[in-house]
């Protein structure tokens, strides 16, 4: 049988549409009908019967609900459990009818049955190893399967990431942000793959604190997440920080996220009249849009973590309660570095005894010390009045405290919590 190969790529489009509408929507209740509908030209669409009158009928599929008139449906088909479609619909398929085979995967995927689908496609994939349709909706369906397998607190936060535009930090620079502020005396959740500490224990066997011997490596990789990045940061090796996965933000970071970016930094800095417009008030462009997504969470405390000018630095970890985020937000006639003159700007704190400033300045002194640099390359948001350490560098050394600000603020007194150089 030759198969239609434009068709098969249309499939494969539509398999990745199907699991993009899948993050953006909601999860199928178990008590909704599974059916399927037969439209008058032939075309079958597989979901949940959510409604149904004499004019119209409602179809869920994918998260994604359907109005379709009753003129245009020819039957409404009872669907059985997934198992029993799969065995029924597959007792019909040649073994080499390729489009109909990849269409009933597609259908299962649809169900839910995630599983079912991959076996199909991979016995498919066995037959046709080349062909990349093919290849594109078995990766789609796997990522289905993940992101049915997350809690619901995790698809939302998925959902909000699918939906987020261009300009902001990537998950992977997202990633090595947390690397590098977690607190591992909070016992985080991390994940150290295996092909990382293959090339931890090859490059850095030479150091005494690193395993050589089978026992002490295969012990190691039985040990926590966080007791392997303890001894990797011991060892600093910093080439491998970006492969290491800590699953949850860090204490600080959650902070920032919950109180500080989302009632403070959102509702007050990136306003559009002021640092969220499209130019930046004073060089400093802050995201106001998909907030409580990560990347937009993560990519304004970056632009902020960086940010310095002649008053001091945005986040002064060395001294929190004089960050220009916190001081620029200070009336006037209380604050130590006043809010340059601007028309219309007010203040949010009238005096440093605020409660919610004395809060966040008390989150900004549990961020890392020394300031470090993340080794990211990112320099959408600042135009000027910017330091220009995070370029392509992750040496933790290279710190924003002694680089780039001689005009800021650059006191350093004694610190009792500061932790040594990761």
């Amino acid at each position: 049988m030759s198969p239609n190969w434009h068709r098969l790529n249309r499939l494969a489009s539509w398999s990745l549409l199907a699991v993009c509408l899948l993050l953006v929507g909601t999860v199928m209740a178990a008590s909704t009908r599974n059916v399927t509908v037969v439209l008058d030209d032939g075309r079958r669409l597989h979901g949940a019967l959510v409604a149904e009158d004499d004019h119209r009928v409602v179809l869920e599929v994918a998260g994604i609900r359907m109005p379709m008139r009753r003129d245009e449906i020819s039957r409404i088909e009872e669907r059985p459990t997934p198992q029993v479609y799969y065995q029924r619909q597959r007792a019909e398929l040649d073994d080499d009818d390729l489009l109909g085979r990849v269409e009933l995967a597609i259908a299962l995927s649809d169900m839910g049955a995630h599983d079912l689908a991959l076996i199909e496609l991979g016995e498919l994939r066995e037959a046709h190893p080349d062909n990349q349709s093919l290849a594109r909706i078995h990766r789609t369906i796997e990522a289905g399967q993940r992101l049915a397998q997350q809690p619901a607190s995790e698809r939302r936060r998925s959902a909000d990431n699918a939906r987020t535009p261009a300009n902001r930090l990537t998950q992977e620079q997202i990633n090595r942000i947390r690397v590098f502020e977690v607190d591992l005396d909070e016992r985080p959740r991390i994940h150290v793959p295996d092909s990382t500490l293959d090339k931890f224990f090859n490059k850095y066997a030479s150091h005494e604190r690193v395993p050589s011997d089978r026992a002490g490596q295969t012990s190691l990789r039985r040990a926590p997440g966080f007791e392997q990045l303890a001894l990797m940061f011991d060892v600093q090796a910093r080439d491998l920080y970006g492969e290491v996965r800590v699953r949850h933000d860090p204490v600080p970071l959650r902070v920032f996220r919950t109180q500080i970016h989302r009632q403070y930094v959102l509702n007050y800095c990136a306003t559009n009249q002021c640092h969220g417009g499209d130019d930046g008030a004073g060089g400093l462009k802050l995201l106001n849009t998909h907030g409580n997504t990560d990347a937009t969470v993560y990519t304004n405390f970056y632009t902020l973590h960086r940010y310095a000018n002649d008053d001091g630095r945005m986040i002064d970890r060395n001294n929190p309660d004089r960050s220009l985020l916190l001081q620029y937000g200070l009336a006037r006639n209380s604050a130590a570095t006043p809010h340059p003159e601007t028309p219309g700007w007010r203040p949010h704190f009238r005096t440093s005894d605020d409660a919610r400033l004395q809060s966040f300045a008390r989150n900004i002194s549990r961020l890392y010390r020394p300031t470090p640099d993340y080794g990211i390359d990112f320099n959408h948001n600042i135009t000027t009045n910017n330091n220009d350490n995070d370029n392509n560098t992750s040496d933790r050394d290279h710190n924003l405290d002694a680089e780039d600000t001689d005009n800021a603020d650059t006191s350093e007194p004694t610190n009792d919590n500061a932790t040594p150089s990761r």
